[in-house]
């Protein structure tokens, strides 16, 4: 157990002075137990615990001339919350106002125990000792709901204490040493086996013994109607398997007759195992299927050149998730899209010769058709498109995606995409930009799945990630909830344009390193930027603040001006290499408020 340095308080001091001076008793209360650092270097300046974590009523109190021992119960099946214990103190009651005052004070620093709930040992008992003035008048609020082995036995006799045990009832659950009637499963040792004496015998001692008999026979032949049963009761046993032998294939060179079968290999096996003539056929009839298969491939590689190619002159892709699933290769065209938006990225090609690629993800098709009449042959389920999407490697040239509704009109034989019903915005996971020099998302509600995903201490949920010198633009965005709306790494920006919202964020609406590129709304149009009421901007720099000592990491947040679009600094923090929050001047941890 760690050391607390208990000291008395100089308010316990005065506490024990007023107890004495006005004939007054004096009473403890509680001993509570704390997670945080001294709040004074001196203990005796203590007046309360940094951040008490449990508060433990008096179990028993003992006093030796002047030295007063308080007993607590720390009871493991009441800890909800695991914690460090580093400081300790004992607390009495002031007679006259009511009020908690710490007697006396302890802290073992880094060194203090863990107090973990719920582990095997269910309670400990807790003493703290304190010396008081012989003359003074000392009691405690007992609880007696948390006593336990407290009983004194020091002075009572052999006589009485015989009495008290029998008349407790305690030797109830206990048998008596001659004939006793056990109940339950007793156990007792087992016996050496050829012991001849009269040692309980255990259900092992006398399973073994007979295992020795016959001989430790399998379980199906351990008896002798058993064997009889397995020769079939035959008498000339022995001959009988003999003639069976006679009639067997060796397994040498066997000359089989008949019409014998054996098991047909799976196709391409090329082993020593027996083909059949099912294999055979088998594999006459595939023979054409691997040429097919090679076909195949070299098809795919074609295809993928030719959707880049496509692309790279400004092609148009789509994205749609129609109930049923086609035969056909997804190509991205109007009448054969790609399923999700992750599979059309796949197939940007890394130079777009200074064109835009534009991918168009879609809401839902409808077809007016020669008699004008408008069918809506499909729409994209809720979520349709929520799954994160990495886009890459995609250089010299943009990459615009839009979410609206393709309209095919067949009397003037049109495709148009227009914006989604009612501006619905399409819903997307995480996106992440890499290598990307400039994407654009139009009309979608980013998100990171953020209600349902399981956050990791201290783990960040940014809606869009812009990284590896990347650029990405968003209009018509919004951004409903998460950690972060975006992070930006130095050498890549983000950019928000008009008619964007970002809300519920719980930690900044962007957080970047220094170096990183972002931009908002002109001033005349930030009316058009919808932000949370506790929005603000972070940047995280670092630099060496002693030359001998590890790198500081800052934070500076910012408040964003809609009236201007100008960021204004609101606050710095400071952080050592450990992450730790720290004074500035000093490199000391930010002390922890008190509890």
């Amino acid at each position: 157990m760690a050391n607390y340095h208990i000291t008395p308080t100089g308010a316990g001091a005065e506490l024990l002075t007023k107890c004495m001076e006005g004939g007054k008793t004096l009473s403890f209360t509680s001993i509570q137990m704390g997670d945080g650092d001294a709040p004074n270097s001196d203990f005796s300046q203590v007046a309360a615990l940094a951040s008490v974590k449990k508060t433990l009523p008096v179990a028993a109190i003992a006093r030796s001339g002047a030295t007063v021992t308080c007993t607590a119960k720390l009871d493991y099946t009441e800890i909800t919350e695991d914690f460090q214990w580093k400081e300790v103190g004992l607390i009495a009651k002031d007679p006259d106002t009511q009020t908690d005052v710490v007697f006396c004070y302890g802290n073992a620093g880094d060194q203090g125990d863990w107090i973990t709930g719920g582990v095997a040992a269910s309670a400990k008992n807790i003493n703290i000792s304190t010396i008081v003035s012989t003359e003074a008048n000392v009691t405690a609020v007992i609880d007696n709901t948390k006593t336990y082995a407290m009983v004194d036995l020091t002075n009572v006799s052999d006589a009485n204490l015989k009495t008290a045990v029998e008349r407790s009832g305690a030797l109830a659950a206990y048998a008596p040493l001659a004939s006793p009637a056990l109940t339950g499963t007793p156990t007792a040792p087992t016996a050496d086996q050829g012991d001849s004496s009269t040692t309980i015998a255990t259900t092992a001692f006398v399973n073994a013994a007979i295992l020795r008999l016959i001989g430790a026979a399998p379980g199906a032949l351990d008896t002798l109607e058993e064997l009889a049963n397995a020769l079939g009761d035959d008498p000339n046993f022995a001959t009988t398997v003999t003639n069976l032998i006679a009639e067997k294939a060796p397994l040498e060179s066997p000359a089989l007759t008949g019409t014998p079968t054996a098991p047909t290999p799976e196709t391409g096996d090329s082993s020593t195992k027996i083909a059949t003539t099912e294999f055979v056929s088998g594999a006459v009839e595939t023979g054409s299927e691997y040429a097919t298969m090679l076909d195949e491939l070299e098809y795919e590689t074609q295809l993928h050149g030719y959707i880049a190619d496509r692309i790279s002159k400004g092609g148009e892709i789509y994205v749609a998730t129609p109930p049923a699933e086609s035969e056909l290769p997804h190509l991205g065209l109007k009448d054969n899209p790609f399923r999700t938006l992750q599979e059309a990225a796949n197939y940007l090609p890394e130079d777009l010769h200074g064109k835009t690629a534009v991918i168009y993800v879609l809401s839902r098709i409808k077809t007016i058709t020669a008699e004008s009449t408008t069918v809506f042959s499909w729409a994209a389920p809720e979520n349709a498109y929520q799954s994160d999407t990495v886009i890459e490697n995609v250089r010299n040239g943009k990459v615009w995606i839009q979410y609206g509704e393709l309209e095919i009109n067949e009397a003037k034989d049109t495709w148009t995409v227009t914006e989604a019903e009612g501006d619905t915005r399409g819903k997307l996971g995480h996106i992440v930009c890499k290598h990307c020099d400039n994407v654009t998302l139009v009309n979608f509600q980013l998100g990171c799945n953020y209600s349902t995903e399981e956050h990791a201490q201290e783990g960040r949920y940014p809606a869009v990630t812009v990284t590896e010198s990347s650029a990405l633009y968003i209009y018509r965005c919004t951004v409903a909830e998460g950690d972060y709306a975006v992070t930006v790494d130095a050498g890549s920006g983000f950019y928000i344009a008009e008619d964007c919202s970002i809300s519920n964020m719980t930690g900044a609406v962007m957080h970047t390193q220094a170096g990183a590129r972002y931009g908002l709304p002109k001033p005349d149009r930030m009316s058009t930027l919808t932000l949370s009421g506790n929005a603000y901007f972070s940047i995280m720099e670092q630099y060496a603040r002693f030359s001998s000592q590890p790198y500081y990491y800052f934070e500076t947040y910012y408040n964003l001006d809609t009236a201007t679009g100008r960021l204004t600094e609101t606050q710095t923090k400071y952080y050592d290499a450990d992450g730790r929050e720290v004074d500035y001047a000093t490199g000391s941890p930010v002390a922890a408020s008190s509890g």
